[in-house]
């Protein structure tokens, strides 16, 4: 009977021992299945965060490739348009079968091709004398062929000479706005071509040259452009490279290309009629 007393109380007490050391077991084991789950999740999260960096670097990488292709695209237009051949282009030593242009030379920006003419200046007009002398007043009161500068007191209100990236000109402020407008493009489209930029001057008072009329010149919105320090040959119906991508960012900037006149002037870049009515509206003038 008193062995059986012992025994009562051993085996409780061993349940209860073995019951916490279950206990202890499960908890150990869940534990353990928490940490595993949670290096999961922060390898996990890990991976999604490196997936993450990749998206955006492709993305980085396509938005590269679609201005390349938008670059590539606009040159090959320009060119057909003037009649030429297509742009030069080269496989890629990065990427197979990716074409990338190959960067403008000095020859190919000044090189002279005939513009067909309706590819430009669309829905753009010439500004008139006349609505000029209304907007601007008259410039000054006697003019000759050599510049001379303005006398008029409203007009010499909105003139500003400005650097606006690699050149210098005099202009009404709104002309000088916009063309930093097309400047930046440029740079940032056309890096070639905007390095070998330069002028041959913007504001000058002075008659059309073998005309009674007076130049756009005289009013500070017009501005004459050269590339790589030559000028376009004026009156041969054609233009330098150049000078045709740089029509295409005018006309969008509301500017009429001078290869437009009946004579060709495909240097010259003159705000355009419809630009300064714009301008008029928003009070700039």
């Amino acid at each position: 009977m008193a062995r059986r007393s012992v025994a009562g109380p051993l085996i409780a007490g061993a349940s209860v021992v073995v019951a916490a050391l279950i206990a202890v077991m499960v908890w150990h084991a869940l534990d353990l299945v928490d940490s595993g789950l949670a290096g999961r999740v922060e390898r996990q999260e890990a991976a999604m965060h490196g997936l993450e960096r990749d998206l955006v670097a492709l993305r980085s990488r396509v938005d590269a490739l679609e201005e390349e292709n938008r670059r590539l695209a606009t040159r090959v237009q320009l060119l057909e348009s003037a009649g030429g051949a297509s742009a030069p282009v080269a496989e890629s030593r990065l990427e197979p079968g990716v074409v990338e242009t190959e960067p403008i030379g000095e020859g190919e920006i000044v090189d002279v091709l005939e513009p067909r003419r309706p590819a430009f200046n669309k829905q753009l007009t010439r500004a008139r004398q006349s609505y000029l002398r209304v907007v601007l007043g008259e410039p000054r009161t006697d003019y000759g062929d050599d510049c001379r500068p303005p006398s008029n007191e409203r007009l010499l209100g909105l003139l500003e000479t400005r650097e606006i990236g690699p050149i210098r000109v005099t202009m009404i402020r709104p002309a000088l706005d916009s063309l930093a407008r097309v400047l930046d493009r440029l740079r940032r489209d056309e890096p070639e071509i905007y390095a070998a930029l330069g002028t041959a001057g913007a504001l000058c008072a002075r008659r059309v040259r073998g005309a009674n009329s007076i130049s756009t010149h005289s009013w500070g919105v017009a501005v004459d452009l050269t590339l790589a320090g030559k000028l376009d040959p004026y009156g041969d119906d054609g233009s330098q490279f150049g000078l045709l991508v740089l029509a295409e960012f005018f006309n969008d900037e509301g500017w009429y290309w001078g290869a437009g006149y009946a004579r060709e002037d495909a240097m010259h870049f003159e705000v355009s009629e419809e630009k300064l009515r714009e301008w008029a509206e928003q009070n700039l003038l």
